[in-house]
């Protein structure tokens, strides 16, 4: 729809958590056609508005186009799901008379409330129990209100100690032998089930990364201890760090080999930070299926998970850039070739 450059006669733009009620409530499916949203290709889904958000845009013929109020037209009432195609159907102006306000609520009720009928067909009990205690316990190893911290923890520059906190460490093991035990049921959906394996697969590439890299930070330390003492200018520093029981032997020390560890640390460090955004965009995933197959309620309030090391753009599997599952991914197979090296 058209779009102002006046802020003030324009609403504010549509928040990241009313986007994800859309999609939920919508199904990942235009609520015109019905056409599935989010294809091998990317998302292919687009954000339109009932009532143009913006004052400077053209009308349709309900009296309500000019009195609904700028802080109300990116609100979830007055936005619709639709394709592409269907976005500039009912954009195109020789089909206002056809798609009015009434008409277009007309459509995302029905759409809606089809997605709703559909999801109020409740499993047996026995699955029923079966995914609300899968949900708990992902919800409690997962730990998502600290996604984000335990992420903001893994610092690029701090090479003299391992990347992970150790608590950080311990929690992400504790989802791994969760996920490494888990036996799944025979009516559960097979979609959740491939997207917590591909979650499975990138947390074991991840731990055996932190593995593989040990030894290069145990390397990287010992000769970091020896080059701080060879450089510290007082004898007496010297001797406190010898007194204190730090056993070096300063012959051994190798400029060049220590400068090869740094880059090697360099390079085990951006394997982390993909595995890591990885390891976000597959949470999200399973996330968004629990919604659609189990809870359509399910951490709507909460939002996507986040971290910092990547964009909003790159939370999702929403782009061709990102390949699921991840073990498909030029990503892994590079990962793969490291680790066997």
């Amino acid at each position: 729809m058209a779009r102002s450059t006046n802020n003030s006669r324009k609403a504010p733009s549509v928040s990241d958590k009313t986007r994800n009620e859309l999609w939920v409530s919508a199904d990942n499916q235009c609520s015109k056609c019905g056409m599935w949203l989010k294809q091998d290709k990317g998302v292919i889904g687009e954000v339109a508005h009932i009532v143009d958000e913006s004052l400077d845009g053209f009308y349709r013929p309900d009296s309500e186009e000019k009195i609904l109020p700028l802080t109300e037209r990116n609100k979830i009432d007055n936005l619709i799901l639709l394709c592409n195609n269907c976005h500039q159907t009912i954009d195109d102006k020789s089909n206002l008379q056809i798609y009015t306000i009434e008409k277009l609520r007309e459509i995302k009720k029905s759409h809606e409330d089809e997605i709703n009928e559909r999801r109020s067909k409740s499993p047996n009990k026995e699955l029923q129990d079966f995914y609300k205690d899968l949900v708990q316990k992902w919800v409690e190893l997962a730990d998502f209100e600290n996604w984000k911290n335990w992420t903001d923890n893994f610092n690029l520059k701090r090479v003299v100690e391992p990347l992970l906190l150790p608590e950080d460490h311990e929690k992400l093991e504790k989802l791994f032998q969760w996920l490494f035990t888990r036996i799944w049921s025979e009516k559960a959906e097979r979609e959740l089930v491939a997207a917590f394996d591909n979650f499975f697969c990138i947390i074991t590439a991840f731990f055996d990364v932190s593995h593989k890299a040990k030894m290069h930070w145990e390397f990287y330390n010992d000769q970091n201890q020896i080059l701080r003492i060879l450089v510290l200018p007082r004898y007496f520093e010297r001797k406190r760090i010898r007194e204190a029981g730090y056993k070096f032997d300063e012959k051994n020390f190798s400029r060049k080999t220590y400068e090869e560890h740094i880059k090697i640390i360099e390079e085990w460090a951006e394997i982390f930070v993909i595995l890591i955004n990885e390891l976000t965009r597959a949470a999200n995933y399973i996330n968004t299926l629990i919604r659609q197959k189990i809870d359509s309620s399910f951490m709507l309030n909460e939002g996507l998970v986040v971290t910092n090391l990547v964009g909003r753009s790159s939370l999702e599997y929403n782009n061709k850039e990102f390949i699921y599952p991840f073990k498909e991914s030029k990503d892994h197979k590079a990962i793969t070739r490291v680790l066997n090296s």
